[in-house]
């Protein structure tokens, strides 16, 4: 796993444990709430029924029987009472009153528990303390289930006789409606949690992408350049990650610049050491006493040398120009029926002398944008490597055809091709093979010359037999 999906793996983990944790937190907090808002109300109602009825009651003002005909007619009361999204269709509030000792004198739900000591419950024995008073039990009904729904909480309130604590009122209410009150509102959490989280996400992943991209496109701009590719570096903006392309930007061309400057040092050095030593040698000779004849042919040796030398100088200027460039320079129209016609001409004398047929066929009167020179430097360098290896009495031909995607030139010629062993080294720098009838190799330089032209022009260039022909083609984007 890559560096960039740990770190979207990672913010995933984190925001899922962060949003869990968080909800969980809520939910308890809610719930606190919920008591809360339930307790509060009762506190008011607890008090409410102590001034008037607990009164009442403890100076037998009030009948009790009559109090509980009214609250049964209460809960015996059909409605429908629409609280939100919450249908509350019955009186679930109980009440009871004790006297200054903790026994029932009255309750709402079950006349069958006046007389009970209350005495032990929190919220009679601390109100008959002057404290406040609240508790909450199962329900008696299910006294063997602990479930939350069957919780009932109580507040009670003190009935104050002259001052003095006479009794106490204790209204219950059953957390049954806090229950689906808290299963709705959890929902709503639920929902909102889901969308947060997804929100969160796909947030997070529209920054993945955006911080990815710029990181994925220098990874695979440094990685083509490690391959020695030609490419340009991308635009990734003025920040940090643009900062770093254009790093790696300026140390490529300066450890290019370093290393170009090595390699052509050396390689200039081995290929002019051949040519010095025929010179020096020839020149050692001519101190001698020799006959005339010899000092001529040592003087067309050193003419001849001199002659190599200066060629390989001048194209290695010349390639050493071309592998600099990231882009063409003098852009244009080439006609290339025109410019191929151009070549041929330049070369007519020469395959006159050696009797070579030379013959141009363009299907195509195709046109491409590039640089002229360039172009013509590349197909000339091919059709010179064709003529020196066609035999006396061969044909070298020219082809340009078009196909859906590119332009097509192919040159053509009998000579005996290209050994096994010099497939993979066509290409490279000062590789050069023996000429046909012993004749003196290249430089090297020009088919290393054409693969840089061509692929500066976004086309390519290959080489390949073809049962008796040898077909070398440059293939250019349309």
């Amino acid at each position: 796993m890559n560096i960039r999906n740990r770190i979207f793996f990672f913010f995933i983990l984190i925001i899922g444990v962060a949003m869990f944790g968080f909800t969980r937190w809520l939910s308890d907090d809610l719930k606190s709430r919920y008591n809360e808002a339930i307790e509060e109300p009762l506190v008011d109602v607890a008090h409410i029924l102590a001034e008037s009825i607990g009164g009442e009651l403890m100076r037998g003002n009030l009948d009790s029987a009559h109090l509980q005909r009214l609250f049964d007619r209460v809960y015996a009361r059909e409605f429908k009472a629409r609280i939100f999204r919450l249908e509350k269709t019955d009186v679930d509030m109980m009440v009871y009153v004790t006297d200054v000792d903790g026994r029932v004198v009255f309750h709402s739900v079950d006349a069958d528990l006046v007389g009970e000591d209350y005495s032990q419950w929190n919220d009679v024995v601390r109100t008959l303390e002057g404290e406040y008073g609240a508790r909450s039990s199962i329900s008696p009904s299910t006294r063997d289930d602990t479930e939350e729904d069957d919780i009932t909480i109580f507040v009670a309130a003190p009935i104050l006789l002259e001052d003095k604590i006479a009794g106490v009122v204790s209204v219950g209410k059953p957390k049954d409606n806090l229950r689906r009150f808290l299963n709705l509102a959890r929902q709503d959490q639920r929902l909102a949690a889901i969308v947060a989280l997804l929100s969160t996400l796909v947030l997070g992943f529209i920054i993945y992408r955006w911080m990815s991209q710029p990181l994925a496109r220098l990874a695979d701009f440094a990685y083509r350049v490690s391959r020695g590719e030609r490419i340009d570096p991308p635009n990734l903006g003025r920040n940090e990650i643009g900062d770093v392309c254009r790093a790696v930007q300026s140390m490529r061309e300066a450890l290019e610049g370093k290393e170009y400057s090595e390699r052509y040092v050396q390689t200039l050095t081995h290929e002019l050491k051949s040519p010095l030593s025929a010179i020096r040698g020839a020149v050692e000779l001519l101190d001698e006493d020799v006959p005339p004849e010899q000092r001529a042919q040592f003087y067309k040796n050193i003419r001849a040398e001199t002659l190599r030398m200066q060629d390989l100088v001048d194209r290695m200027l010349q390639l050493a120009s071309l592998e600099k460039r990231r882009t063409l320079e003098d852009v244009e129209e080439i006609h290339l029926r025109d410019l191929l016609q151009k070549v041929t001409q330049d070369f007519q004398v020469e395959c006159q002398h050696r009797n070579l047929e030379l013959s141009l066929e363009c299907s195509t009167d195709a046109t491409v944008w590039g640089e002229r020179f360039l172009l013509r430097q590349a197909v000339s360098n091919l059709l010179q490597n064709a003529i020196d290896f066609s035999p006396s009495g061969g044909e070298v031909a020219l082809d340009c055809h078009a196909t859906e995607h590119s332009i097509e030139i192919d040159i053509i010629d009998q000579g005996q091709g290209i050994p096994d062993y010099a497939w993979d080294r066509i290409f490279e720098r000062f590789y050069s093979l023996p000429r046909p009838g012993g004749a003196q190799k290249s430089t090297g330089l020009g088919l290393n010359f054409v693969k840089e032209a061509v692929e500066l022009h976004g086309g390519s260039v290959s080489i390949e037999r073809d049962g008796t022909f040898t077909r070398a083609q440059i293939r250019l984007p349309r």
